[in-house]
């Protein structure tokens, strides 16, 4: 774990900032655009066996999950505990943020919540800016409040990646599609303390000339099983596919 201790100077007590596979820019400090912190970068794995692995084998979907649970766990019972018993660090909520890149993202957001049970709000924004402080808590995960959640996202990626990956076998195959039209439903169920993605249910309906149905129902099942959404998936998928 590397802790970086930005403007020790001062009298007050510094806030304090977790960043996981990400490392800070510390002249936006001098720049005045952010505030002297403690900075905390520790090693984002609980399970160092999901290292070895890549997002292609079967067993990483799996394997990540339980890392960042585990990452998750040492995180709020042993490291920011140890934090703010050896540095001088505000230990109010509001003085503290959390933030990481890739893997580190994704710990970040399931970490900045669960820490916070049904009071945790946060925000998503993607590289690409398409989301935008995006609002995200257990409202809207699992009640009617606004905003997005993981479910959410996965179906769009999961029906968006089947799509292009149809649109391709279509062309190699030499046809033309007018509309290609996907919709994917992800379930999400308890399991033991928890909850797991089960299912992602893709319904497609397809307008493409001069196609016959035995070639797009094989064309249909290759898209489905060559998508990378669907291969990162550790989850029942289902296709419902039609000529219209």
């Amino acid at each position: 774990m590397n802790t970086l201790i930005v403007d020790d100077e001062r009298p007050a007590r510094d806030e304090l900032a977790f960043l996981l596979k990400g490392f800070p820019e510390v002249n936006l400090i001098a720049q005045g655009k952010a505030k002297p912190m403690v900075a905390v970068m520790p090693l984002g794995y609980g399970d160092m066996a999901v290292a070895a692995k890549q997002p292609s084998d079967p067993d990483f979907g799996r394997l990540f999950v339980a890392n960042n649970a585990l990452f998750g766990n040492v995180l709020l019972t042993e490291i920011v505990p140890h934090v703010e018993s050896e540095y001088r660090v505000t230990k109010t909520r509001e003085g503290k943020a959390i933030a990481g890149l890739s893997m580190g993202g994704a710990q970040s957001l399931d970490i900045g919540l669960n820490g916070t049970g049904k009071d945790g709000t946060g925000s998503l924004t993607t590289q690409s800016a398409t989301l935008k402080d995006t609002p995200y808590g257990y409202n809207a995960r699992f009640g009617d409040g606004k905003g997005t959640n993981p479910e959410e996202l996965i179906a769009a990626a999961h029906a968006g990646c089947f799509t292009m990956a149809l649109a391709f076998q279509l062309q190699s195959a030499g046809f033309t599609p007018a509309e290609l039209a996907t919709e994917a439903a992800v379930s999400l169920d308890p399991e033991g303390q928890g909850f797991r993605i089960s299912r992602s249910a893709l319904t497609l309906r397809a307008s493409v000339r001069n196609l016959d149905e035995a070639t797009f129902t094989r064309l249909a099942g290759l898209a489905e099983k060559n998508c990378p959404v669907s291969k990162v998936l550790n989850a029942e998928i289902t296709l419902d596919a039609k000529l219209v």
